[in-house]
């Protein structure tokens, strides 16, 4: 979180002053839009138990779900939040920045919407770190036209930087919300139904709310079938009925139910104190796509789009901050095909992916939030940033171990050396740098770090040795002692040496 007070750490939330926070947040917006964002909040606030809860919560705006959850921290006097009432609080200082621009109560308006939520509340969070972090001058664009981009960097006789801004969480949310609306009316044709029945549903593609209406009346067509078990092929999902109990059986209580991670299950029962007369369940499993990749080539098609094609321009994507495990999953599955896709495009200088998430080790005072930002570089660009230009998540000055190296130049090929200690085991350092290096432009990269998945990574990039990843394990390291390791890169690939033991190489 950016600080709005150079003497007390903003993230210092107490069960004192959380409520402070919270106040400091909705004097930011007008009464009227405030209104607008709680749409739903009173339904959640009196929903009668966790069932009902869940089927609000996807109906509700994303703001008054997250604005219910500080509430009720604000009300316990408690510090104990949820991942969305954290990122609600961390937007009160994107708010302050976007606040000075005069086109923020357009960007308020822009929140209101239940599609584009999440893409607002981004494009003002990267506002604040072009304007706090980078200390670059930055603006909206102002709204015109359909297709235009989001924000400007104007360096004035430098030239200027057009950026796109796109979040994955407004797509995931509207399909959410589709799924819930499937549930909710198979749910209601099971508990009417007289006989014991498992609806189960597979997506293999992703499922439009356009989809909706004619998946229901498959659903509830096999449900009034009288044949015992029966299934449905459609293009983009699966359907199948199967009967759970013979007519007149009783089955003991408690009812195990098989849990299945792929699938979101809602069941019930007929029962009194002892036996359950009528059992029915629904299985849903949506289309996995883990590595999002269809998803943000859709959205860069739609960001390129926008930016204009006679300035440099960035896009700025945000992957789901489910967890860092999810992040990396997407990056990794993602990282080649929009880099091949980036380099077909002559105005586009560079993608920045964002991932936030909690910081589950972090320290007594520090942020709880992560926030990663990953440059994927185009060389095929024929614009080109103009001098005095940062993207985010660049680095222009090596950090080497905590401390800054300003005479370090990244060659097409090279080697470095030193001595490092670690205070608490690997698995303890994730999303952790050793070496930190990215140029104001992304072309020239070189990163040392544990990434989420507790793997040991080092990454290369260089406009004439292309890019490079080799993951190594390093867990064996004893907290307080010294190692000496040795990293190795050239066009060929990368090499590494700990303690004078070859770990991994790549071509070198």
């Amino acid at each position: 979180m950016a600080a709005d007070d150079g003497s007390v750490p903003p993230n210092r939330l107490t069960g004192s002053n959380i409520g402070e926070h919270a106040a400091a947040l909705k004097k930011l917006i007008p009464d009227e839009i405030f209104t607008q964002l709680n749409r739903g909040y009173d339904d959640l606030a009196s929903a009668n138990g966790l069932p009902q809860y869940f089927e609000r919560l996807a109906r509700a705006h994303p703001f008054a779900a997250a604005w219910h959850d500080l509430q009720g921290s604000v009300e316990a006097g408690s510090i104990q939040l949820s991942e969305q009432a954290f990122f609600l609080l961390d937007m009160r200082f994107a708010l302050v920045a976007a606040a000075r621009d005069p086109e923020f109560g357009k960007l308020l308006s822009r929140l209101r919407g239940d599609d584009e939520y999440f893409s607002a509340a981004f494009e003002a969070f990267v506002f604040q770190m072009y304007a706090n972090e980078l200390k670059l001058p930055i603006s909206f664009v102002p709204t015109g036209q359909d297709k235009q981009p989001d924000l400007v960097s104007d360096l004035r006789g430098a030239g200027r930087v057009y950026l796109e801004c796109k979040s994955l969480l407004d797509d995931v949310r509207i399909e959410e919300r589709t799924w819930v609306r499937i549930r909710e009316a198979i749910v209601r044709k099971l508990e009417k139904a007289k006989k014991s029945l498992e609806i189960e549903i597979i997506a293999h593609r992703a499922i439009e709310s356009r989809d909706a209406v004619c998946l229901i009346d498959d659903a509830v067509g096999i449900i009034d079938n009288q044949i015992r078990d029966f299934q449905i092929y459609r293009d983009g999902y699966f359907v199948s009925k199967r009967q759970l109990m013979e007519d007149g059986e009783f089955v003991p209580l408690p009812i195990n139910f098989k849990s299945d991670p792929e699938c979101s299950m809602v069941y019930g029962a007929e029962h009194n104190s002892q036996y359950a007369s009528k059992v029915w369940m629904a299985k849903m499993r949506a289309f996995s796509s883990l590595n999002q990749l269809d998803r943000l080539k859709a959205l860069f098609k739609k960001a390129r789009d926008q930016l204009p094609s006679d300035y440099p321009g960035v896009v700025h994507f945000q992957v789901p901050y489910r967890n860092a495990q999810h992040f990396q999953n997407a990056l990794d599955a993602c990282r080649d095909a929009l880099a091949e896709d980036l380099n077909r495009r002559k105005h586009i200088c560079a993608i920045v992916i964002t991932g936030r998430f909690l910081d589950k080790h972090r320290e007594s005072g520090s942020d709880p939030i992560i926030s990663f930002h990953y440059v994927i570089p185009n060389y095929s660009a024929e614009a080109k940033l103009p001098d005095g230009f940062r993207l985010l998540g660049s680095r222009p000055v090596a950090r080497i171990m905590g401390e800054d190296k300003n005479e370090f130049e990244l060659t097409k090929q090279g080697m470095m050396r030193f001595n490092f200690g670690i205070y608490k085991e690997m698995e303890k350092q994730t999303g952790r740098y050793m070496v930190s290096y990215v140029s104001s432009d992304g072309f020239r990269q070189l990163n040392i770090w544990q990434d989420f998945f507790d793997r040991s990574r080092i990454e290369f990039w260089h406009e004439e040795s292309g890019h490079h990843i080799l993951d190594f394990d390093m867990t064996d390291i004893v907290p307080g002692e010294t190692n000496k390791i040795a990293i190795q890169w050239s066009s060929e690939g990368l090499a590494v040496a700990l303690n004078g033991a070859m770990l991994a190489k790549t071509g070198v």
